[in-house]
């Protein structure tokens, strides 16, 4: 079959396609199999390249969630806070932060399905080095977990009843993603996949263990949520995972320095704040390591 005929038939199946993405926004398309998901991205990928205005109609109900869908959230809401959620969080294992705590209050709440768990473009690298770069991401997890600090700890805590596995995408760049759900719908437990480009395993292997702990400080905001909550803070999130990373690469002996470096290459405003975030957190450390220092000089 051509891709133009095959664009036909989606076109005659689009109602099916859109009532099937429609039923399954509520439980944030964790119920979608492992076949489905073929199934879509087949449907996705041919539809941005052959008709750009079919595949805006099909993201956007992709992507937006029903009256009766936020509805459903700010019913979770009333025994759920997830500006709370991600302060306290912060402030019991990181310490507390005005200016975190002004910000996340202060962003608004948007709702939206997790469209990874439906479609994403990230894909598999092909390759014999593969398992090494899982082994070496392994090796980082160790350390991560394996290290003093209450954050640390608390990464240690939430993983020992999770299952955790890596994948290695293909792309030169610094970039990873993390995923907490199931894999099928049948399972009992949700898996914690972390996806790293090959990138962070060559030209910016001093940064991978940044990027894992950011990934695993996105982990430990996604435990703390209700299942099949669709409420988002996507800069807060963000700030969140970055000073949690930070403090478990910290305490792992893990440098940040590539990782801040790369980021700002891009010189996007938003990443560009979070890099000052960071510099920021390293800037008070090394106040309260000086300021230790000192103390214990005058107690000699």
């Amino acid at each position: 079959m051509t891709d133009e005929e095959k664009l036909n038939l989606i076109k005659q199946r689009f109602p099916e396609i859109i009532s099937r993405i429609n039923r399954e926004k509520d439980t944030n398309y964790e119920n979608i199999t492992p076949r489905e998901k073929l199934f879509f991205a087949d449907v996705f990928e041919l539809v941005l390249k052959k008709d750009k205005a079919l595949f805006t109609e099909l993201w956007k109900n992709m992507s937006t969630c029903s009256e009766q869908n936020i509805a459903r959230n700010k019913e979770i809401e009333k025994t759920f806070n997830l500006k709370q959620h991600l302060i306290n969080t912060r402030q019991q294992l990181c310490g507390k932060d005005d200016t975190f705590s002004a910000d996340t209050t202060q962003e608004e709440i948007q709702y939206r399905p997790n469209m990874e768990n439906l479609y994403n473009t990230m894909r598999d690298l092909s390759s014999e080095k593969t398992p090494e770069y899982i082994r070496q991401a392994q090796n980082i997890l160790t350390c991560l977990t394996s290290a003093k600090g209450k954050t640390n700890r608390a990464l240690k805590e939430a993983l020992a009843d999770t299952d955790i596995e890596f994948r290695i995408i293909s792309g030169s760049q610094m970039d990873g993603k993390c995923q907490y759900r199931k894999k099928n719908p049948a399972d009992r437990k949700k898996t914690l996949t972390i996806c790293l480009t090959e990138g962070c395993f060559n030209q910016h292997q001093q940064a991978l263990g940044m990027v894992i702990s950011h990934e695993l400080g996105h982990f430990i905001d996604a435990r703390g949520r209700p299942n099949n909550y669709q409420g988002s803070l996507p800069q807060s999130q963000e700030f969140f995972a970055d000073t949690l990373g930070y403090n478990m690469a910290r305490n792992a002996g893990f440098d940040i320095e590539h990782y801040k470096s790369e980021t700002r290459k891009m010189n996007i405003p938003f990443l560009n704040r979070r890099m000052d975030n960071l510099q920021r957190l390293q800037n008070n450390d090394k106040s309260r390591e000086i300021m230790l220092n000192n103390r214990q000089r005058q107690n000699t």
